[in-house]
């Protein structure tokens, strides 16, 4: 059994995160809770797994804390998988997972139905840890270990989830043997004491008699490699697949005896007929999932039937595909599926999660469920347009699958389609080309240069086995060339020749236009004037030319002029918030008390604050910042830094008054200061908690934690006014206002319409502008109706007046100059820069 649980939460993070991390473990520590922390906890001379363990085992949450670092590391790997294993619905909250920076690695299946808090917008930041305070309170306590037969069951599956992940596999299969032992002790021999140590129980299971001889023997062989390599050697070993799978095997045979009904294999559309129906007769939920699948099919992929569905546990529309168990075997296949995680992107749509379906007397099929479907496939537009597509489109359709294969066929090691079905092809209204990946021989690149002809000719006649009658003009010897090409490049070129033969022929863009609505005229979105070749998280218009970029790979600030890099910062800024200001102005706020301040095109001041950059804002000739410590600076356009008086509990939120030396300061504790300059004219402490502040005109906008008030120039406050769903306050897109961002539907933030209300110096409230459901604002302007917003379904959009005016399904950020003139956009690979008409 486990023993008392001792901590309120357990801190996973990357040690290379610590100066991020250690602000929220003293701050989770202020407000009264019991912090696991390895920096406190660990002990030398012991197992760092076994520590890692009982930690895990004696705390009644985890706190995740997401970085691209943290998600590239073995051992928070295992503490992620280990936390979420112990929970795997949420039904108890037991793992809150925490965003400390834009993130670039894709976040593990198991975690992404989980919701994320996200500490890395500093507007709502304050929110979101009241949100994990609240988890935290209202968490239940968790429940002793228990050993029935299905929870041993879900345990032993565990580790055939994780193969991608041998160190977390290895861990899970430990448990699971350790679970399994328990249950088949209370068996075959009777219900083990109270506290009896593991080895006991493996001991006495072995000497009883009871179990067969092949499975004493695999029970022998896991105790024995889990004596091996769960003392110290764990810490030094590194595991692969191949070293634990005689473990699995022998886990797999161990629960095979003990559960002699385990179910077996069968067909996707026998297991579809035996699911029970819900309310709705459309509707099934796949078993022991909180997936609800919707008949009838869309679609018939390379794997099999494509169904709309909905995931329950997190509100979110997915696709689901249905599948024969593949040939090299489940277990074999989930683990390829983990590995096309490392091409998903814009090109290539690979599923978020997969699992086994198990009807009656064996398990049918696979299920794997991607994103929604919105994009048009392949088999769509040739239905559309009589069934055939001319030779020009069809060309540039095989053209993009060309693209994407050759990204599978780059990863190291190799990955295939294994199978093109019209339906796996999808196109933007762009004409953009995307892969539904994986197919059916997802092993084997050989099949996807098969597959491509036999896509064409699918393509061009309408069905895969019509003859050459059936095709247009010249296709017949395109394609026997085409089959003849022993690798992608050479296919490529040999469509890349053949499409330029075709002058006359429609292009696949203006066939897709014919589909969509009428798309407005050109001058009503920005125009592209200049890309970047540069991999970066973050990028902000600095004029002339030039782009702030925060590079991906070396987490440093630089400034590109052209293809190559103008300026870079000494060394690796943990960025946690930037502002612009008028003239492209862009100030910059670090984790590690980094500011630095760029204008025309050029760093002009830099500073290092003592601790965390709480917030900063344009004043008149400069920026004022300030840390979560206490100091507070003015730096100057010209380079000159000048101290003002120390704010005693932290820099939380600053706000600037328009055409005036006048600022607030609103400090952690709920303090409030006003400045002239450099002098402090006002402090006092009345307001709770302030989760924003805000200028209107000459009035000072608060937002509490009771709701909505606000302060004249003599400092008389107003009457709180109750503000439900209330996120942020953002400078007004016109003189003298502010807004409010508010959830239309305060149970429901995440999934709510997002609405902006204007408040004026008279505080007269204006709804401005209504966001759908699941947006979010990247940045505003000081132009009325222009923003950038974050999509729910990832990527960004550039929205002017109302609507949507160009999206970037793949963007990873968007920002906006002041001025609304110009937007920086990150795609894979580049920075693109627009210039919006006037």
């Amino acid at each position: 059994m486990s023993a008392p649980v001792g901590f309120d939460i357990f801190v996973s993070y990357a040690t290379a995160d610590i100066t991020l991390v250690m602000p929220w473990v003293e701050r989770l520590r202020g407000d009264g809770f019991s912090v696991w922390f390895d920096q406190d906890q660990m002990r030398a001379g012991r197992s760092i797994m076994t520590q890692l363990s009982i930690g895990l085992d004696d705390s009644v949450q985890t706190i995740v804390f997401l970085t691209d670092t943290y998600l590239r590391r073995e051992y928070t790997q295992f503490e992620m998988v280990s936390s979420s294993n112990d929970d795997p619905a949420s039904l108890r909250g037991r793992t809150i997972p925490i965003k400390l920076m834009p993130l670039t690695v894709e976040l593990p299946r198991f975690i992404r139905n989980v919701t994320i808090c996200d500490f890395t917008d500093p507007m709502t930041v304050d929110k979101a840890y009241e949100q994990v305070k609240r988890s935290i309170r209202d968490a239940p306590p968790r429940p002793r270990r228990h050993v029935d037969e299905e929870s041993v069951l879900a345990a032993c599956e565990a580790p055939f989830e994780h193969l991608s992940e041998p160190d977390v596999a290895l861990f899970l299969l430990l448990k699971a043997a350790g679970n399994l032992a328990w249950f088949l002790h209370r068996r075959e021999i009777g219900e083990p004491g109270s506290g009896t140590p593991l080895e006991t129980i493996f001991h006495e299971l072995l000497v009883s008699g009871k179990l067969p001889a092949e499975v004493a023997q695999s029970l022998t062989y896991i105790r024995t490699f889990g004596t091996m390599v769960v003392g110290e050697q764990i810490d030094r070993a590194t595991f692969t697949r191949e070293s634990i799978d005689p473990a699995l095997a022998a886990l797999d045979g161990l629960a095979d005896w003990a559960f002699p009904d385990r179910p077996r294999r069968g067909g996707p559309q026998r297991i579809l007929a035996a699911l029970p129906r819900l309310g709705d007769p459309g509707e099934v939920r796949l078993p022991g999932t909180s997936l609800l699948l919707r008949e009838p099919e869309l679609a018939r992929t390379a794997l099999g039937p494509l169904f709309a569905g909905r995931d329950t546990a997190v509100g979110e529309e997915i696709s689901i595909v249905l599948a024969e168990i593949p040939a090299q075997g489940e277990v074999r296949f989930a683990e390829l599926i983990g590995r096309y995680a490392s091409v998903a992107g814009s090109e290539a749509i690979v599923p978020r999660d997969t699992g086994t379906l198990r009807v009656g007397d064996g398990p049918d099929c696979v299920y794997l469920v991607f994103p929604p479907v919105r994009d048009i496939s392949a088999a769509e537009l040739a239905a559309r347009h009589g069934g055939r597509l001319p030779a020009g489109p069809a060309y540039e359709i095989g053209l993009g699958v060309a693209r994407v294969l050759a990204r599978l066929h780059g990863a190291r090691p190799p990955l295939a389609h294994g199978a093109l079905s019209p339906s796996d092809v999808l196109l933007s209204r762009y004409g953009s080309v995307r892969l539904r990946v994986p197919g059916r021989d997802p092993d084997s690149p050989e099949a996807d240069l098969r597959a491509v002809p036999a896509l064409l000719r699918t393509l061009l006649a309408g069905a895969p086995e019509a003859g050459d009658e059936a095709l247009p003009a010249g296709a017949a010897e395109t394609l026997r060339r085409l089959a003849g090409c022993r690798s992608v490049a050479s296919l490529r070129g040999l469509l890349e020749e053949e499409h330029g033969r075709l002058p006359d022929e429609p292009d696949l863009g203006s066939l897709l236009g014919e589909l969509a609505p009428p798309a407005a005229p050109a001058a009503s979105g920005p125009e592209l004037i200049e890309s970047y070749p540069v991999v970066a998280r973050q990028a902000w218009p600095l004029g002339a030319g030039r782009v702030l970029v925060w590079e991906a790979d070396t987490e440093t600030l630089a400034v590109y002029h052209g293809p190559r890099a103008h300026w870079r910062d000494d060394g690796p800024v943990p960025v946690r918030l930037a502002v612009t200001g008028r003239d492209a102005q862009v100030a910059v706020g670090g984790w590690d008390g980094t500011v630095r301040y760029f204008a025309g095109g050029e760093l002009v001041a830099a500073a290092r604050l003592d601790g965390t950059v709480g917030d900063v804002r344009f004043t008149s000739g400069g920026v004022v910042a300030g840390s979560w410590k206490k100091a507070l600076v003015h730096l100057s356009a010209g380079g000159q830094r000048r101290a003002l008086l120390d704010v005693a509990a932290g820099v939380h939120r600053i706000a600037v008054a328009e055409q005036s030396d006048r600022f607030a300061v609103a400090d952690l504790s709920g303090r409030l200061a006003i400045y002239h300059g450099e002098t402090r004219v006002r402090d006092w402490q009345r307001f709770g908690s302030i989760a924003d502040i805000a200028y209107a005109g000459s009035r000072l906008v608060l937002l509490t934690e009771d709701g909505l008030t606000g302060m004249g120039v003599d400092h008389r406050t107003d009457a709180v006014e109750p503000k439900p769903g209330a996120l942020r306050l953002l400078a007004g897109a016109a003189p003298g206002t502010c807004l409010l961002l508010v959830a239309a539907d305060p149970n429901r933030l995440l999934a709510a319409r997002l609405e902006a209300w204007s408040i004026d110096q008279g505080d007269r409230h204006i709804l401005h502008t209504t966001f759908p459901a699941g947006y979010r604002i990247g940045s505003a302007c000081d132009v009325p109706g222009r923003y950038t917003v974050d999509l729910p379904d990832g990527g960004c959009a550039y929205w002017r007046d109302g609507a949507e005016r160009q999206v970037w399904p793949d963007a990873l950020a968007a920002t906006l100059t002041r001025d609304g003139r110009l937007l920086a956009v990150c795609l894979p690979g580049r920075v693109e820069l627009y210039a919006e008409h006037e």
